[in-house]
């Protein structure tokens, strides 16, 4: 509750029902005090202190009431919690860090899950974002090369309204460099002070010669890498944006399959679970079961502020 344009706060404004008895107090003394004035009338002066059983010894008492009833005021008062100013406070979140890294290669444009492999996993990423209540998340892509899309940080719906922008045709450097993508994001947990922070991989495969660097990295960084699979098996064409299909330099055309094996590889190397995308969130229930952090209270100090009344009641 603020008056006169915010410049006096109530913090707890319920307090002020405690005025209530307080009022019916008032109310009582000044009806005491017109009855004795009655009394005033008909009484001499010098007889009435011996009536109305007032001794001019207890005369000093006569405000007793009328300061107690100050007092109470001024306590409901001060119990509701004035404040006119604002005082800025660090904003704690629990250190439940998680680092998407989508895979934007050209071969997610593959339809082989409809509509096409990218806006699937771009869909299941919005799925995991709107389930995702506590703790601080960041998303990086990457193609030949890897990119941050939003550091770690606790507005999903930021990371959720950049989502639909991303795809494989605005990626500068063709290619699929995971290794690259896993180091920036390890990179991001570092630079946030997290040991024990989540990655989860989307994507549609992995170069063999990738597994053991990115599980020496891995390793030494107390991360746990997830991978969820995009894709199936057979594979599909990849459409071109002028028409037609990407073809190899014999003039086949390309048709890139969903490499579980060395998915599967990687993840159990990483410490971390691999699973295909699903139609329902089963998936997601399964890689990210295991939270290093699950049930701590550590808490991670964001990059902002927020303004608090400050308790001025005393």
């Amino acid at each position: 509750m603020s008056f006169a344009g915010d410049s006096i706060h109530l913090m707890r404004p319920e307090w002020l029902w405690a005025l209530l008895p307080a009022l019916v107090l008032a109310a009582l003394l000044w009806r005491a005090r017109g009855q004795s004035g009655n009394w005033r009338s008909v009484i001499a002066p010098e007889l009435l202190p011996y009536l109305l059983g007032q001794e001019a010894s207890g005369r000093r008492g006569q405000w007793l009431l009328p300061t107690l009833l100050l007092a109470w005021c001024v306590a409901a008062v001060a119990a509701a919690g004035p404040s006119w100013r604002q005082i800025p406070q660090p904003i704690h979140q629990k250190q439940d860090a998680l680092v998407l890294v989508l895979d934007l290669s050209y071969s997610m444009r593959a339809q082989d899950l409809a509509p096409s492999r990218i806006d699937r996993a771009r869909q299941k990423l919005l799925d995991l974002l709107e389930r995702r209540d506590e703790g601080v998340t960041g998303l990086i892509a990457y193609a030949g090369d890897a990119h941050i899309v939003t550091p770690l940080t606790d507005d999903n719906p930021t990371i959720a309204n950049l989502l639909p922008a991303l795809n494989p045709d605005m990626m500068p450097v063709p290619g699929s460099d995971s290794r690259a993508a896993i180091e920036m994001a390890l990179s991001l947990l570092q630079s946030a002070g997290i040991r024990n922070g989540q990655i989860l991989l989307v994507t549609d495969g992995v170069r063999t010669d990738s597994i053991e660097p990115i599980r020496k990295m891995v390793a030494s960084s107390g991360a746990r890498l997830s991978v969820l699979g995009i894709g199936t098996a057979a594979g599909a064409p990849i459409p071109l944006p002028r028409g037609g299909f990407l073809k190899d330099e014999s003039g086949t055309i390309v048709m890139p399959g969903l490499e579980e094996g060395p998915l599967r590889e990687l993840a159990s190397a990483a410490g971390g679970r691999y699973m295909t995308m699903q139609i329902d969130n089963s998936d997601l229930d399964y890689l990210l079961a295991e939270n290093p952090l699950a049930g701590t209270e550590q808490t991670l100090a964001l990059d902002r502020t927020a303004d608090t009344w400050y308790d001025q009641g005393y």
